[in-house]
């Protein structure tokens, strides 16, 4: 049996529940899984609700989501049928058969890899309170390319930015353990933006270094 599945996190899968395996591919032309779940995993559990399953493992853990609550309770009875039966799939040509009937269109959300998160988080942006150049509330964030950072009222205003090539130092000042100001120092400018939210300003912070460090190696 096999479906495609449209992520939450932005990835289209296709998923095959072959044997005692959920396996799923970028593509249905992909030869080679990308990930899998052995349903017989003693730390597997798997819950139904609020139109999600959730599956998690003692490493992981994914939602499923489909276009109706029939069409999920289906895959649900079917991949209790094998924890329960352990029934294998004979062989691909059964797999094959089973795919092709109409409709189906499941979601996936697979956990976002560090790289994935931090990506996400800083071309998505922050409200952060700001100092200095920026006055007020301001909105900060980076476009996909990562290429400098903006600033504005919101993504749709920018009032300002700064190259990443032209950063020089991401500085990180927590007061009195109430707040942190993060500070860009840059050859044309320094800014500064602040957050009652510590740790969400030092991921801030560390993320910054990171592309200041990438762009340095050319990378």
């Amino acid at each position: 049996r096999g479906d495609t599945w449209t992520s939450r996190a932005w990835r289209e899968r296709f998923v095959i529940l072959h044997g005692e395996e959920l396996l799923w591919y970028k593509s249905k032309k992909e030869k080679k899984p990308q990930n899998s779940l052995d349903l017989l995993d003693p730390s597997l559990k798997m819950k139904l609700g609020n139109g999600e399953l959730k599956i998690q493992n003692s490493k992981k853990t994914y939602y499923f989501r489909a276009d109706s609550n029939e069409e999920l309770e289906k895959w649900h009875k079917e991949l209790l049928d094998v924890r329960k039966n352990g029934v294998p799939i004979a062989d691909d040509e059964e797999v094959e058969s089973k795919t092709s009937r109409d409709g189906g269109e499941m979601a996936v959300e697979e956990p976002l890899t560090k790289r994935e998160q931090q990506l996400k988080m800083l071309t998505e942006g922050e409200g952060f309170g700001s100092i200095g150049l920026f006055g007020g509330k301001k909105f900060i964030w980076f476009p996909n390319n990562l290429n400098r950072i903006l600033w504005g009222s919101s993504k749709k205003s920018a009032k300002g930015f700064i190259m990443v090539h032209e950063m020089i130092s991401v500085i990180e000042d927590i007061k009195q353990d109430k707040e942190i100001v993060v500070t860009i120092t840059s050859e044309s400018k320094d800014v500064s933006f602040k957050s009652l939210d510590i740790p969400l300003g030092k991921r801030w912070a560390m993320a910054i270094r990171e592309i200041i460090e990438a762009s340095r190696k050319g990378l």
